[in-house]
């Protein structure tokens, strides 16, 4: 009974590494050694499976340990994948689909769960300690919210698993922000270019429109001149539709008490 089991699994594993699911489906990373067996995490052990085939993955591994003392972790493993909390699990093709239809909406569902201020870590950003790279005792990855300044030695990034140290500075090089000063890692080779020379915090800050950066040189030309389109100019802002300068600057004003 195993040998069968195993040669059904092992043929099933390599049709799928051989024929790798088309992008754009939904897929789940599967052991092919299970970890419970001694499996690693390491890419030659993990192949791409649909939702469904990983449902019948599973259930061949619980099949073909059935009897043996490697069974129970199987089993577990298996009843996990199953839809439904009756008695009678889903064993058959109709099982595997509506396993498959479950997966992707739970996917979705998730997505959208987790989206903005949904995330566990909305506002937050993940540091390091550079030091940790020549000195164990600094091995420290840890979150900070978004506009907490960075501290020293720090640049922004995660390092996990701990045994990772020792491969992350690999081919790094550290930079300093050149909108806020802070160090940030980059890869040696990438190219240059405005956004590279920024860190990720302030690449995806938004941005303020040039009325409210120049907020008060606006407001001392309106005062001075009494026109909205003669304080733009004369602050070198163009005044028009393009850009909404007149929303902004008559929103200034209004906050001022000017119009």
């Amino acid at each position: 009974m195993i040998d069968r089991w195993r040669k059904r699994y092992d043929k099933f594993i390599s049709w799928y590494i051989q024929n790798p699911p088309e992008k754009g489906i939904y897929t789940e990373q599967h052991h092919i050694v299970p970890k419970s067996l001694g499996g690693s995490n390491d890419s030659s052990n993990l192949v791409e499976l649909p939702a469904r085939a990983h449902f019948l993955a599973h259930f061949m591994l619980w099949r073909m340990y059935k009897g043996t003392p490697e069974q129970h972790p199987m089993v577990k493993a298996f009843t996990c994948m199953s839809v439904g909390h009756s008695n009678k699990r889903k064993l058959s093709p109709a099982g595997s689909k509506l396993y498959a239809s479950a997966a992707k909406d739970k996917s979705l569902a998730m997505s959208i769960l987790q989206s903005g201020e949904g995330n566990s870590q909305y506002g937050t950003v993940w540091i390091y300690d550079t030091r940790g790279f020549t000195n164990p005792k600094y091995r420290n990855t840890y979150r900070i919210k978004t506009e907490d300044k960075l501290p020293e030695h720090c640049a922004e990034g995660r390092i996990f698993p701990y045994s990772r140290w020792e491969s992350a500075g690999v081919g790094l090089e550290y930079w300093n922000c050149e909108n806020c000063g802070d160090m940030f890692t980059r890869k040696n080779k990438k190219i240059k270019t405005r956004r590279t020379k920024k860190c990720q915090k302030c690449i995806h800050a938004p941005r303020l429109n040039r009325v409210t950066r120049h907020r008060q040189e606006f407001i001392d030309a309106y005062k001075e001149l009494g026109s909205m389109n003669q304080a733009c100019i004369a602050i070198g802002i163009a005044y028009g539709s393009k850009g909404d300068m007149a929303k902004h600057g008559r929103k200034v004003l209004e906050e001022e008490g000017l119009l």
